[in-house]
């Protein structure tokens, strides 16, 4: 059975009520009214079913647990009372336990419901630029409240905000652990972002530099844009800020090496 990590964001009614988070008919017309209608009901939808595999995945780890070697009979049963509960939760509201198990079946059903809300993150885009464009200051606050609260009612990137810091640990394949530190700099109203990176901190000669990337519901995703020390040659992340917690998939180039992935898992401690 693989263990995963956690996150507890409820699995609210996702697809936004377009009939309280919509702009007025008059203001975007009712082409954009019946996209994001249709839009919202495809969410619905595929979040659903992002849900269902979850689901499923907690079943196979289930019956996995009686061909475990290496377990005592109480250990199995310690481990099957944990799947046990743990999908209990997910199906009753949506969350997984607050601990650091489920990491890799957490982290593929939040890129699946991120994945779904884009489209409706689109049509959002479209009423900022719309507000911005015709200098609509009301339009264009009203887009970026709608923003907000896509991201909350997802449970993510509203806490991936300027100034905060993020310390956690490149997990690599084969087992090893590395220090990671996020510090967030600039962050726009749109979910543009600058920050700073400390990998493996309190090394000497630690490699250290600067990132830009942008936040999109749920998603996250930076690169390196400035070397400060050490030999990386490029950095991308892309991944998901839910709560406290920032999991995302790394790929870094060290000189005129291969790349190589890992995992991230990041805290939010200020």
């Amino acid at each position: 059975m693989v263990r995963r990590l956690t996150l507890a964001v409820p699995l609210l009614a996702l697809a936004l009520a377009a009939a309280h988070a919509a702009p007025p008919q008059d203001e975007m017309g009712a082409l954009w009214a019946r996209k994001w209608a249709e839009k919202n009901k495809e969410f619905a939808a595929k979040r659903d079913k992002a849900r269902a595999t979850v689901l499923t995945d907690f079943d196979k780890a289930l019956d996995k647990v009686d061909r475990l070697r290496g377990l005592t009979p109480a250990a199995r049963t310690d481990r099957r009372k944990e799947l046990q509960a743990a999908r209990k939760t997910f199906e009753a509201n949506g969350t997984f336990p607050p601990d650091d198990d489920f990491v890799v079946i957490q982290l593929d059903y939040f890129m699946k419901v991120n994945k779904a809300a884009i489209p409706v993150s689109l049509l959002i885009d479209e009423v900022i630029e719309k507000g911005s464009k015709t200098g609509s200051d009301a339009l264009e606050k009203q887009g970026l409240k709608m923003k907000a609260d896509l991201e909350q009612q997802l449970g993510g990137a509203s806490r991936l905000v300027e100034g905060s810091v993020w310390h956690g640990e490149l997990r690599r394949s084969g087992g090893d652990t590395i220090p990671y530190h996020l510090y967030m700099g600039k962050m726009g109203g749109g979910g543009l972002f600058k920050g700073h990176v400390e990998d493996n901190p309190g090394v000497a000669g630690n490699w250290a530099y600067d990132v830009e990337g942008q936040t999109r519901a749920l998603g996250v995703e930076y690169k390196i844009s400035k070397n400060l020390r050490g030999g990386l040659t490029a950095v991308s992340v892309s991944g998901i800020v839910s709560g406290d917690r920032l999991i995302a998939n790394i790929v870094q180039v060290a000189g005129k090496g291969k790349p190589t992935a890992a995992l991230l898992v990041l805290k939010r401690v200020k």
